[in-house]
């Protein structure tokens, strides 16, 4: 048996019943040891692929050509700035870069915004109603009156009432239905996951006798604690 991944089979079980532990709704330090694992490995790797792209992607391209590579020189130097936040005497110095990325940053955000929430939308909503299969047409008339209703129901210049208050009526209808989806959708994914971790438990690439070894063996030596020591819990527990 390859005793690495034995190691690496144990420390996944126990990482994933740490997880769901916090289910019971007891803070403990299992699930604590897991949160801590878990955000340390993320952290570590995302540190590690930053430097790797940084070594990559930046600068050995401007150490190759320098010419050639004006702007990713700039941006390494701006973020150099950013680093003078530890001095107080030289504090002053970071305000340039935080500057130019908050001016770039708003300018990107606020094109992406009028091309997606505005323009985009507008296109999505110009549906044709001819000349394609019944079903498609039904579907595009819904998606008109939908987007009309709900555009009614935040419409706030004029009472509301008689015809115009029915529809804004539909339109909030279309909003509970957009929301319930929108709900569901998060809900199946959060599922999606919880299933994808269990069946990579019960069904792993390798051997599934020493994952299944491993599960018991966690269940019962958590089960012989918890009715061996029932105050250990409680001790252990932050105060």
């Amino acid at each position: 048996m390859d005793i690495v991944l034995f190691l690496g089979t144990v420390l996944a079980t126990l990482i994933t019943f740490g997880l769901f532990s916090i289910l019971t709704g007891v803070d403990n330090p299992f699930y604590a040891f897991a949160e801590h694992s878990y955000v340390g490995t993320a952290i570590g790797f995302l540190a590690v692929i930053t430097v790797v792209y940084l070594q990559t992607k930046v600068f050995a391209p401007i150490i190759a050509d320098p010419m050639s590579n004006i702007l990713p020189l700039i941006s390494v130097i701006l973020g150099l700035m950013m680093l003078t936040r530890v001095s107080s005497k030289y504090a002053w110095i970071a305000r340039i870069p935080i500057t130019v990325s908050i001016a770039v940053g708003v300018g990107i955000t606020t094109r992406t915004g009028v091309i997606t929430n505005i323009i985009a939308q507008i296109k999505a909503t110009i549906l044709p109603l001819w000349g394609i299969d019944w079903f498609t047409t039904l579907t595009n008339i819904a998606v008109i009156i939908f987007v009309v209703t709900t555009l009614i129901f935040f419409q706030y210049t004029t009472r509301r009432t008689g015809p115009l208050g029915k529809v804004s009526q539909v339109g909030r209808l279309v909003l509970y239905a957009g929301f319930g989806a929108l709900f569901a959708q998060t809900f199946m994914g959060r599922i999606g996951l919880f299933l994808g971790r269990m069946e990579t438990m019960l069904f792993p690439d390798t051997q599934l006798q020493m994952t299944l070894i491993v599960i018991a063996v966690v269940l019962l030596g958590t089960y012989i604690l918890r009715r061996r020591y029932p105050d250990l819990l409680n001790r252990l527990l932050p105060q």
